[in-house]
């Protein structure tokens, strides 16, 4: 039985068994996939790692594989805990454990509520326990194991002091009925099949990518397995369940489950879920996702974008709407116009540009916010790696000794003698080491110019003020009246404004003239540089406490060698700018970093979402998905503004429309924390890695 999705069940059998169908490429292993459902603890994978966090790993010892040949985790600790997500309708606790060298007591506790007691011996045990007055949604599971007064033997894989082995987490949904506990036979976790029982479920983000399918290499059951169905589910931020498929867990044939909603691209879950009265269990074998292979596509060959030499320019104050009306020569590249800043506060921005993590992350969102010690730069693994890293700045909201610039190894930061502030001078001092490095290296160059006091140098700035009236005051002491006007005695009125913004425009239209100088230059000696220069948004000085889109929404330019560019539907924001930096040049990101390489889009384009943050006044949130804008104050989704484009910038709509429409659910979603466009709809970004075979932290030490 199909639902809106549609099925092919194919006979054509890959050449390997867990290999794509022709003509497709495997993006997703669902089995490291699932990892990310806290709703059940997978002895063996990541998700236990997920489940115990940072703070309760050292409850747990590393995965084993025992003489029955179950893979577990060492519970090596009295008491210990795992957050674990209790689904809708949960009826039941189970967990499947066994004691350790003689008999224990096993209690657990869910939220500090007594579930039950149970007596473990040194055979596999299913655990079943009722839950009740036990709210959905996270919860904190206690495992409390008494001591043994055996002395009995164990597998030489199990360390001496583990206390008891832990196999699976799950909960049971089936209202009127239950499993037992009791001996358990076989095992229910493998690397390569994910096994579900009736009542089971499994909830996991389905990654945004074009024609995607679910194919499996079989069905496969244990024990009594008549009536047993496996269901495949869709299910919105919002709860709307579409059914893909319901299939007899009995017809044991490879899948080919379409899942491309007929091109809609915003953020879903993927349910697999088990119905049935029997105590068997179906498995889905080596369950994966894969997509077409576009034309000309070979899927070992090496990723696009790779370089040996790469430039972030990043020029603070730059907005999108700036750029698009500068009448001088632009950047060359591909300028992409979805690109989004974290913050309009300079200091926040270019903490999330090098840090590649959020605000709300690092830490920086106020005017005074101090830059964390925990704020590394991600040039650090650059300069780890071996490569060369090279830092030149403008004036710029930082000292010299913040944590932002560690690793860069030859680092020159404005001071009016060695390098003035000026866009031509940073770019040129930059362009003068780059011309004599034959190594690998990474370059940043940060100009000011486009931040306040906007000094011209040129006279761009008088056909973007659009008036014969005299200026407030003369441009070239701008200085001076920026200082009045933050402090309050000069008044910030509309023809301030508009001479304010003439002049910003000035000042992009000359540092967008000496950013393609320096271009045309670097090419000349280095013609396999990746060039990568972004906007990082900002507001006037003076300007109301207002926030809007256009306040963050920036430039990007990519200036490839190859020519690659951004697929105009793909939504990127300032943290993707460094981490594809480091990417091109072969370097991994280090772990926690929020940004995506970017160059991911040229395989599998997708929209995701982008978050900006705002603290001075007030605190504002603002969250984009596709062309939807959602702003609203911290705390308050009731009060939230929808912008939507219409042309020349950003519409404030006055009252909601009638369909809100998915990409404005997917951004309400998005501003609640109900999903994560960065970490879990990205397959090349989840924390534990999706690919078959990547380094994952996904151990079956039984295989």
């Amino acid at each position: 039985m199909v639902g809106l999705g549609f099925v092919i069940l194919s006979t054509a059998i890959p050449e390997s068994a867990n290999a794509a169908l022709p003509g497709r490429v495997e993006t997703v292993d669902l089995v490291r996939l699932a990892q990310h459902d806290r709703g059940w603890v997978d002895g063996g994978g990541p998700s236990l790692n997920v489940a115990s966090g940072a703070a309760g790993d050292f409850g747990f010892g590393a995965p084993v594989c025992d003489g029955s040949r179950f893979t577990a985790r060492p519970i090596v600790h009295p008491r210990s805990g795992l957050t674990v997500r209790v689904p809708r309708f949960a009826q039941n606790l189970e967990v499947m454990i066994r004691s350790t060298f003689g008999s224990r007591e096993l209690s657990l506790s869910l939220n500090g509520a007594a579930l039950g007691e149970a007596k473990l011996t040194s055979s596999w045990q299913r655990v079943v326990l009722p839950l009740k007055g036990i709210e959905p949604g996270d919860a904190l599971l206690e495992i409390g194991l008494s001591t043994t007064t055996d002395e009995l033997g164990e597998a030489p894989a199990v360390p001496a002091e583990a206390r008891a082995l832990i196999h699976r987490v799950t909960f049971d949904t089936r209202i009127n009925a239950r499993r037992e506990s009791g001996p358990l036979d076989a095992p229910r976790v493998a690397s390569d099949v994910i096994w579900l029982e009736p009542g089971q479920s499994i909830l996991m983000p389905a990654p945004l990518q074009p024609a995607q399918a679910l194919e499996t290499s079989g069905v496969i059951t244990l024990g009594e397995s008549k009536g047993l169905r496996v269901h495949v589910d869709l299910v919105s931020a919002y709860g709307a369940v579409q059914k893909v498929a319901s299939m007899p867990a009995a017809l044991d044939l490879p899948w080919n489950l379409d899942l491309s909603r007929g091109g809609e691209r915003t953020p879903v879950w993927l349910q697999l879920r088990c119905t049935g009265d029997t105590s068997g269990a179906a498995g889905l074998l080596m369950p994966r996702l894969t997509r077409p292979l576009s034309p000309g596509e070979n899927p070992k060959a090496k990723a696009s974008g790779s370089a040996s030499t790469v430039v972030v320019i990043a020029a603070m104050g730059l907005r999108f709407e700036d750029a698009e009306a500068s009448r001088g020569a632009r950047p060359a590249g591909v300028l992409h116009a979805r690109a989004w800043s974290t913050s309009p506060n300079s200091r926040s921005s270019l903490t999330s540009l090098m840090t590649a993590v959020s605000p709300l992350t690092h830490g920086v969102v106020g005017l005074r916010d101090e830059i964390p010690a925990s704020a590394l730069g991600i040039g650090r693994e650059v300069r780890l790696a071996g490569l060369q890293t090279i830092l030149r700045t403008g004036f710029v909201p930082m000292t010299a000794g913040s944590p932002l610039w560690e690793g860069f190894g030859d680092a020159l930061f404005a001071d009016l003698r060695r390098l003035k502030p000026h866009a031509n001078h940073v770019l040129d001092s930059t362009q003068e080491i780059l011309t004599y490095q034959k190594s690998p290296a990474l370059a940043v160059a940060i100009l000011g110019d486009t931040a306040p006091p906007y000094i011209p140098t040129s006279e761009a700035w008088k056909h973007h003020y659009g008036s014969q009236d005299e200026p407030p005051w003369p441009a070239n002491e701008s200085r001076k009246a920026v200082a009045e006007i933050i402090a309050g005695t000069r008044p910030f009125d509309k023809k301030t404004e508009r001479y304010l913004r003439a002049l910003r425009r000035g000042k992009a239209e000359e540092t967008l003239q000496h950013i393609r100088t320096f271009q045309e230059a670097l090419r000349s000696k280095h013609k396999d540089a990746l060039i990568l220069i972004v906007g990082l948004g900002g507001v006037l000085p003076g300007d109301p406490d207002g926030f809007t889109p256009e306040d963050v929404h920036v430039p990007l330019w990519v200036d490839a060698p190859d020519g690659w560019r951004l697929p105009s539907e793909s939504t990127v924001d300032i943290m993707d700018v460094m981490t594809t930096a480091v990417a091109a040049l072969g370097v991994r990101p280090r772990a926690g970093v929020q940004g995506t390489d970017l160059r991911r889009e040229l395989r599998s384009p997708w929209p995701t979402g982008a978050l900006a943050t705002e603290t001075r006044a007030d605190s504002h949130d603002l969250a984009v998905w596709q062309d939807s804008v959602l702003l609203a104050p911290r705390g308050k989704i009731g009060e939230a503004q929808i912008f939507l484009p219409d042309g020349n910038g950003w519409r404030a709509e006055k009252k909601p429309p009638a369909s809100r429409g998915p990409a404005l659910d997917a951004a309400g979603a998005l501003l609640r924390g109900w999903l994560s466009a960065r970490e879990r709809w990205n397959p090349d970004d989840y924390e534990a890695a999706v690919r078959r075979g990547g380094k994952d932290g996904y151990a079956d030490p039984c295989r």
